[in-house]
């Protein structure tokens, strides 16, 4: 599996005439990028199973730069240009990388005076001269550490997850079977390059020989709706919260396939859509880092539209074939199957936390609470979003489902702090917070009430394109 799989990304370099790679008017083709794997060829060859780190935003170097990695059996980490000088120097120790690469859009000059890491400048290693000689893939095993990636909500230790190339490879040939992709098409995302849905936009599209059209510019990043139109942009992977950010301009958006991911899809996202677009398909598809990052996904079908309007949520669907599922006693979802991590690197107490599995059988604790509903899986929040309130179990996610059902309202956020509720609900249309509490009164019980409502009008988003709830927090 792992042999034929990485021998299909090098043939596509080798005889794919399709775009590689199109950024408005920079094009570089399969065989102008082939040029440069090979010259990367010349460098990675002479690692074996090191880690190796990626300095770098979305460029053509940074795509070549993964893939030649994965073929020289190596492992990629990626180092966000967001990302801290403090944390990128955790990532680093912690890892105990010793190599990385980088290119002009990594501009934190700092971290190039490290001292225990070497790194190198991609524009140079492309002027090496080209080895069209790569590894042998049979010597690369399936349980080979493929990539390490830092979760986004670490804090103290990093929280790296090892992904296998069995991961990672398994994933990508899950949506390739299941995901209405076709070959030639071009592929775009709106999440920063250390967020692991990095994976589900690489592997697939240069199977398919497909062509990354990423943003890139700050002018592009503001005005993303008409970067998808100019770039003719036929498959989009994003969060539902994209939508929200976006809805003013949705309605011009033209695509073949837009996949949905990484957050709750919530009902009134989905009836922007339906109302506003006419998108051929959209998904649902959930999973996380832990697992490379995909486990299930779910094709709208209209005729789930009354169950999806009446629980306010897309369901998850089903899983991937050869995926698993089950529910422990708190009701939380149990995944097994190839897409499962490994782990996370040097953290066994974690890992045993997290991870179920035995010699035969790869188990993932979600965390997710979840629920089967006419033959369709709901994730209805997380077993950490559950808090105690004067003895009575609160789950977060159910006073912020309710408080969206006043008057239609998109965004509600909800959370504890010294032991009082407080509800952050977006008030574009200026109602008033008296009204909103009468009908929590009457739709919640008195347990579950909130201390606090803090109206607002701009909903805060982060780099990934997720709503920030680390700064809803901090109202």
């Amino acid at each position: 599996m792992i042999g034929s799989f990485l021998n299909q990304i090098l043939t596509n370099f080798k005889k794919s005439n399709n775009f590689f790679f199109t950024n408005n008017n920079t094009k570089f083709t399969y065989n102008e990028a082939y040029k440069r794997l090979s010259s990367f060829n010349t460098f990675f060859k002479n690692y074996k199973n090191e880690k190796i780190a990626v300095f770098s935003d979305k460029s053509i170097d940074y795509y070549v730069a993964v893939l030649g990695i994965f073929l020289s059996g190596n492992t990629w980490v990626q180092i966000s240009p967001n990302l801290p000088t403090k944390k990128v120097n955790e990532i680093i120790k912690f890892s105990k990388i010793k190599i990385g690469v980088y290119d002009n859009s990594f501009n934190n000059k700092k971290i190039f005076k490290i001292k225990k890491i070497k790194i190198y400048k991609l524009a140079n290693l492309s002027k090496l001269k080209p080895s069209n000689k790569f590894i042998d893939f049979k010597n690369i095993d399936k349980e080979d550490i493929s990539c390490i990636f830092f979760t986004s909500g670490s804090s103290g230790k990093p929280k790296g997850v090892e992904l296998t190339y069995q991961n990672v490879i398994s994933c990508a040939k899950h949506q390739i079977k299941n995901l209405n992709y076709k070959n030639n098409q071009i592929f775009a995302d709106c999440h920063d390059t250390g967020f692991v849905m990095s994976l589900v936009v690489i592997f697939p599209a240069v199977i398919l020989r497909g062509t990354f059209s990423p943003l890139i510019s700050l002018s592009d990043k503001l005005s993303p709706i008409e970067y998808f139109i100019e770039n003719r942009i036929n498959n989009l992977i994003t969060v539902p919260s994209f939508i929200l950010f976006n809805k003013e301009k949705i309605s011009k958006l033209n695509l073949d396939n837009l996949i949905l991911c990484g957050e709750n899809f919530p009902y009134k996202i989905l009836n922007i859509l339906l109302k506003k677009t006419k998108i051929n398909s959209i998904y649902n598809c959930y999973g996380a880092t832990e697992l490379s990052p995909w486990a299930f996904f779910y094709r709208l079908n209209l005729s789930n539209i009354k169950i999806i309007k009446k629980l306010g949520k897309v369901p998850i669907g089903k899983p991937f074939k050869g995926i698993n599922y089950s529910f422990n006693n708190l009701n939380e979802l149990i995944i097994e199957g190839k897409v499962v991590a490994k782990g996370y690197l040097n953290n066994i107490e974690e890992t045993k936390k997290k991870f179920l599995s035995n010699n035969k059988v790869k188990k993932y604790n979600t965390g997710d609470i979840g629920f089967k509903y006419h033959n369709l899986i709901f994730v209805s929040g997380r077993n950490d979003n559950q808090v105690k309130i004067k003895g009575h179990r609160v789950d977060l996610s159910e006073v912020e489902n309710i408080a969206r059902k006043f008057k239609n309202n998109l965004f509600t956020f909800c959370f504890l702090k010294k032991n009082k509720l407080t509800l952050i609900y977006n008030n574009e249309k200026g109602e008033k917070k008296e009204e909103l509490l009468k009908f929590l009164k009457n739709n919640l019980s008195n347990y579950m009430l909130p201390n606090k409502i803090i109206y607002i009008k701009k909903i805060p988003f982060n780099k990934n394109g997720k709503i920030d709830r680390l700064k809803l927090k901090k109202l």
